[in-house]
């Protein structure tokens, strides 16, 4: 604090003391200079000094390299230098007669609008493209499982609730492996239909008219030397299911219509939102997809990284939208961290994206954020809920969405936060007719 009237600067020491701060005083901006470094959290400055004016430490301290917010103390005939002080890099100004509250709510927006900035400034110095690697203790164990099977050619089975990011994870083991200078190829399994299916897989002769001709090398043979990522191998065509166990096990495609075969080299990876005993139907392929098995933890599982998942989304979000938005207000924090996140990390990307697009200011207001979670209750690990969290309860809440919904499949799927086919292939395994 940089105050020239001792009796007020004593005054004003004690009472930020008992509030948590430790203060250190100076009376004039020579003494100011010598004592001021990174280590402080805010400077707190009288405009008028007996040396100097507070602007020239703004001024001095900018010039310096430090990055500390600036608070300006002035009187009310002084408002507009204080003003103008703002236009120079000051965070704010208080005019005198201070209101302690005032001066209080001051200091603690600055030091919020400090931690948001020094957060994203962290993260972008590391490149993480669309994979973020977590803090939280699951994460950790996420990325040391990653780290491990990358470098091998072990078929990967990854599981986990919609919106996890599987997709995500399987890109990373691609990026990670001795194939990331070859293709990448993501197959959405749950839109391949029976008819289709196989010529979508293996490819076709190159002269069938019936098919475009960027398709009829087919999703194996793309993906020679790289990955094949199968999203959602569970809703794979049964017909389909020798096929590919049959191209695992040799080596070598043969397209639809033509007695050719091709050598294909790829490596494995598929994910799945079923729990993996569930997907045992899939038979001999089960095994061949999964050599190594990762589940893929949800958002509620690390609560640790909701603010380094939201900081990084709305990096993005700026980035796109041309914004400067420096981070989210206290009161929007409390609630990103007390919200379950059913729809995980892509619900909250979604959530980031709108209230970046809403903002008007550098923070972004609780107001801002959508119904669903202004109106949730705090986050609980035994909470009920309709999520199909653990095999336990799936039979009940199924059987008790479908009654609800009176049997119609797509709004009981809505309410479990499934996909209508995941919700088709649980009924089946738990035996559930209709």
């Amino acid at each position: 604090m940089l105050e020239d009237d001792i009796t007020f600067s004593v005054m004003l020491k004690t009472w930020l003391s008992k509030r948590g701060f430790a203060v250190d005083c100076a009376s004039t901006v020579a003494e100011a200079k010598k004592m001021v470094d990174s280590s402080y959290d805010i400077v707190l400055s009288d405009l008028r000094l007996p040396d100097e004016d507070g602007i020239c430490l703004l001024s001095w301290m900018k010039e310096s390299g430090y990055d500390v917010p600036f608070v300006v103390m002035t009187s009310y005939a002084e408002v507009q230098s204080a003003v103008n002080s703002m236009k120079l890099g000051a965070f704010d100004f208080i005019a005198k007669p201070i209101n302690p509250d005032e001066l209080y709510n001051k200091i603690k927006e600055a030091l919020a609008q400090r931690e948001a900035s020094h957060r994203i400034s962290k993260k972008r110095s590391v490149p993480f493209g669309d994979y973020v690697p977590g803090k939280s203790d699951v994460s950790r164990k996420l990325h040391e499982y990653i780290r491990l099977v990358a470098p091998t050619n072990m078929a990967v089975l990854l599981s986990g609730e919609n919106g996890s990011g599987k997709g995500v994870v399987a890109r990373q083991i691609h990026i990670e492996s001795g194939r990331k200078k070859d293709g990448f190829v993501a197959v959405d399994c749950t839109s391949l239909s029976k008819d289709s299916a196989a010529v979508e897989l293996f490819g076709c002769a190159d002269t069938d008219p019936s098919v475009p001709k960027e398709r009829r090398l087919g999703y194996f043979r793309m993906a020679d030397g790289g990955t094949l990522f199968l999203g959602g191998v569970e809703s794979l065509p049964e017909s389909v299911l020798p096929l590919i166990s049959q191209v695992l096990r040799d080596r070598l495609v043969r397209p639809v219509g033509t007695d050719k075969t091709y050598p294909v080299d790829v490596r494995l990876v598929s994910s799945t939102s079923l729990e993996s005993a569930a997907i045992s139907s899939l038979g001999e392929l089960y095994h061949q997809v999964n050599e190594f098995s990762i589940a893929v933890p949800t958002l509620r599982e690390r609560k640790g990284d909701i603010m380094l998942y939201a900081d990084y989304f709305l990096e993005v979000a700026n980035e796109e939208l041309g914004k400067e938005i420096v981070g989210f207000d206290k009161e929007a924090i409390a609630i990103l961290l007390d919200y379950a996140w059913p729809g995980n990390l892509r619900q909250l990307k979604n959530v980031v994206n709108r209230v970046a697009l809403l903002a008007k200011t550098q923070f972004i207001s609780s107001t801002l954020l959508p119904e669903e979670l202004l109106h949730a209750k705090k986050a609980d690990d035994d909470s009920d809920g309709w999520a199909l969290r653990d095999s336990n309860s799936e039979k009940r809440k199924i059987l008790k969405a479908l009654k609800d919904c009176n049997n119609n499949k797509s709004q009981a799927a809505a309410l479990l936060q499934i996909d209508r086919k995941t919700l088709y292939n649980k009924m089946r395994q738990l035996g559930i007719f209709e």
